[in-house]
């Protein structure tokens, strides 16, 4: 016969068992609750951190995108100011070499004769203004020269240049360069602040 005094005791045992394992179970279940916890705090974390990241780069890429475009349209807008400028003057010595016939000789001789240092200087032309310069010219010219206390012996060369209006004198050996492009180009750093100011209101 099988011990009946032991069934009480087996039966502690069991719920004692049991009582361990609700136990164990209960701590595992708290456990994981808290890793799990801890792990979607982490992830949301990570996520909040990498969304800052993003919109960090993502501002700094529209700051890069933005100061190159306006890098971009100032570059632009400086060389249309500066092809503006250059067309100023283009159309300047376009103007002074097609102004009427009278006014300009009246110019050219001007020009020769705030050239001239000693008065004996060879004048060259351009082949349109040797063919057309007024009768008496030179003898104004030399007459006026006199008058000033210079010699008086300005003569045309035999040769021509490719001058768009303007004169090129020589004496000694050395020229002076009193061709309208080459006077314009000279004075040109001087000149461009006005040109710009007529042509720009930066003010």
């Amino acid at each position: 016969m099988k011990n009946q005094g032991a069934g009480p005791i087996i039966r502690r045992i069991l719920e004692g068992a049991g009582a361990q394992v609700e136990t164990i179970l209960a701590e595992a279940r708290e456990d994981a609750a808290r890793t799990v916890a801890a792990a979607e705090k982490t992830a949301m974390e990570r996520r909040e951190e990498a969304l800052r990241r993003a919109e960090l780069q993502a501002e700094e890429q529209r700051r890069c995108i933005l100061g190159a475009s306006d890098l971009e349209t100032r570059k632009k807008l400086l060389q249309t100011k500066q092809d503006m400028i250059e067309g100023a003057f283009k159309q300047a010595l376009h103007d002074l070499s097609h102004m009427d016939r009278e006014s300009y000789f009246k110019l050219l001789g001007k020009m020769i004769l705030a050239a001239a240092e000693q008065g004996d200087e060879v004048v060259i032309m351009s082949p349109r203004d040797r063919k057309e310069i007024p009768a008496g010219f030179w003898e104004e010219l030399n007459r006026r020269l006199v008058e000033d206390g210079r010699k008086g012996q300005l003569v045309p060369a035999e040769e021509s240049r490719d001058l768009a209006g303007g004169v090129v004198l020589q004496a000694g050996g050395v020229e002076i360069n009193s061709s309208f492009g080459a006077l314009l180009e000279m004075y040109r750093e001087e000149l461009e602040p006005a040109v710009a100011a007529l042509l720009f209101d930066d003010r």
